[in-house]
């Protein structure tokens, strides 16, 4: 497969987010990132009461969560935000007549690294919030609350974040 057709697929869905025309007057605007959602505030599943039900978690359980992802979320920013200015300096270069496939490629790398530090942050967080919970609340979790696209907050701004994030809530 030629470099071209890699970076087509390795572009596709920031390209895509990127390519998301801003809400118009009658549409409304996506919720702030931290806004009450389907999995409570900023993603925290565990402070929905029904969740919380469910899954039969304990004080102890919902106060390590709290401090897991406290923990974690600065990093998780951070990380999401470097892996879209990466994003955003190669839609940059493929946006110029001239095109050079040397400093595509290598911006490329960079992009790629940027999103594979943020993924494994995530799923650093991931395992110790299954070390939080037993095997059962785990499946039972992902039955309610499928990771799907559960970067997309980290990737798209935070609270003070120049990018809002896509419709819909994250982890």
């Amino acid at each position: 497969m030629n470099m071209i057709r890699v970076m087509a697929l390795a572009l596709a869905l920031p390209m895509a987010a990127l390519a998301q025309a801003p809400p118009t007057a009658d549409a409304p605007a996506p919720p702030p990132f931290g806004a009450h959602g389907p999995h409570g505030p900023m993603g925290k599943w565990w402070k929905d009461s029904d969740t919380v039900k469910k899954l039969n978690l304990t004080d102890t359980q919902m106060t390590q969560l709290d401090t897991l992802v406290a923990g974690k979320h600065e990093r998780m920013m951070q990380l999401g935000q470097a892996a879209e200015a990466e994003s955003t300096k190669l839609k940059g270069l493929l946006n110029t007549d001239a095109l050079d496939e040397g400093l595509i490629n290598a911006q490329l790398e960079k992009v790629l690294a940027a999103r594979s530090n943020l993924e494994r942050e995530f799923t650093s967080m991931l395992l110790g919030s299954r070390k939080i919970l037993t095997l059962e609340q785990w499946r039972q979790l992902e039955a309610l609350h499928p990771m799907g696209d559960h970067l997309k907050h980290f990737r798209h701004g935070g609270p003070d974040g120049a990018a809002p994030p896509p419709p819909g809530d994250g982890f």
